[in-house]
């Protein structure tokens, strides 16, 4: 193989590390604001934040997980489950950061 292959591969293989990174911790502006926070708890607040504003989850899942190919990086993926009023809260958690928060409404 040329080494030019080589190269580009590797490239290649760091721009995706770069999107999943991304697609991990997304930066936050304005607009955004209002997508990605719910009751004061915003996509990459720390997990004391999430305590303070939302109490203690009714149930919790936790798994180590990998980032990247190889490995880049590790920790734990927790999902944290709340129950307020008629909805269901989702809120996702790697190295003890908020990643995500689904909102889902019992019918």
């Amino acid at each position: 193989m040329s080494r030019t292959w080589m190269t580009g591969r590797r490239r290649y293989k760091r721009f995706l590390l770069m999107l999943v990174m991304m697609a991990q911790f997304p930066v936050i502006t304005h607009a955004e604001d209002s997508l990605v926070c719910s009751h004061s708890v915003c996509i990459g607040d720390s997990i004391e934040t999430l305590v303070r504003s939302a109490g203690r989850p009714h149930h919790v899942e936790r798994k180590l997980e990998c980032l990247g190919s190889p490995c880049k990086q590790m920790g734990f993926l927790e999902q944290w489950t709340y129950l307020r009023e008629n909805s269901r809260f989702t809120v996702e958690l790697f190295n003890d950061r908020v990643t995500s928060i689904l909102r889902e409404t019992a019918l």
